[in-house]
């Protein structure tokens, strides 16, 4: 940006379809290689952190109203808050708690997969926690 400040506004819709070109090259290589090479490690990393460092980019410099709208929505805001204590509790709690509430949960939801309702079980419980871990623990941080 110090070098040239209009490069970024300037060029971004070429370098999101350059990421995606990279990644359609990319699967019809695959494709004709019977998909043996791995997408996330040859080109997937790189090209989502380019475009996460693209949507942070809009989002700071503030003048892209539908990153904005997204950014600004209640329900981001309060995972925002949240996230540090979801990414550390959702996989513990899911370990603990999936096997149990598989094994509970009776075929009377015939119309919802026990594997979805255990799932969503889970969820809730990390998003507790996280709440609860934030207000007691984090926020004093």
């Amino acid at each position: 940006m110090k070098t040239s400040p209009g490069f970024i506004e300037k060029y971004t819709t070429a370098i999101v379809l350059s990421l995606a070109g990279v990644n359609f090259l990319f699967y019809f290589f695959n494709r004709n290689n019977n998909f043996t090479f791995p997408y996330l490690a040859i080109a997937g990393y790189t090209t989502f952190a380019v475009m996460l460092a693209l949507l942070i980019y809009e989002s700071i410099k503030g003048t892209n109203k539908p990153v904005e709208l997204l950014f600004n929505n209640r329900i981001m805001k309060f995972f925002g808050k949240y996230s540090y204590g979801l990414y550390v509790y959702h996989w513990p709690i899911y370990l603990l708690l999936n096997d149990f509430l598989l094994n509970r949960i009776t075929g009377n939801l015939s119309f919802i997969p026990p594997r979805i309702v255990a799932s969503l079980i889970s969820t809730s419980a990390a998003i507790a926690l996280s709440v609860i871990s934030y207000r007691y623990f984090e926020s004093y941080f």
